[in-house]
């Protein structure tokens, strides 16, 4: 599985389309579905830890309220995460690749408003898109000059915003190095 944002940090330049995330067949759909993952783990814990047939059935009844009831919280707080982004910069279109089948939205890449609160996240049309922390650096440099992230008031927040103005001042250090 090969980083897309370490292959789009070398062309930021281009116009065309920019992606971000994991081209994972697996890992997108276990992000997905869930609950069949779930089902799956379960049996097989299951089946690996306890031997007695008659104990074995209790445990996996328990064991599936527990799993089902974590995987839907974890859907619920999710609920907003996106695998994939792909920034078009010849159309100005941004497209938000959303976690567990909630669909694809495409919008106009100057009206999204960038914003690190709790995660990284880009909010349009009242919806809240949350991606990925690693890629906040790569998507910055792609973003026209005009636009940019904001940070939260938060303690987290300016933790990231120093941290990513680190990274951005070695990518520019490296870049005149050059």
């Amino acid at each position: 599985m090969e980083n897309n944002s370490s292959i789009e940090g070398k062309s930021q330049k281009q116009l065309g389309p920019h992606l971000f995330g994991e081209k994972s067949k697996l890992g997108n759909w276990v992000l997905n579905h869930p609950f069949h993952v779930v089902v799956f783990l379960t049996l097989i814990v299951c089946s690996i830890v306890v031997v007695d047939k008659a104990t074995q059935i209790r445990v996996l009844i328990k064991l599936e309220v527990f799993i089902f009831g974590l995987a839907f919280f974890l859907r619920f707080y999710c609920r907003n995460l996106c695998y994939w982004v792909e920034i078009d910069r010849l159309s100005e279109k941004i497209t938000f690749y959303r976690c567990f089948n909630k669909g694809v939205v495409e919008a106009p890449l100057r009206s999204v408003e960038f914003i690190f609160d709790k995660h990284f996240a880009c909010y349009y049309a009242g919806e809240r898109f949350a991606i990925f922390n690693e890629y906040m650096a790569d998507i910055a440099g792609v973003l026209p000059p005009e636009m940019d992230i904001r940070f939260a008031k938060g303690l987290y927040a300016r933790y990231m915003k120093k941290q990513f103005e680190k990274i951005r001042s070695s990518r520019t250090d490296n870049h005149n190095n050059r």
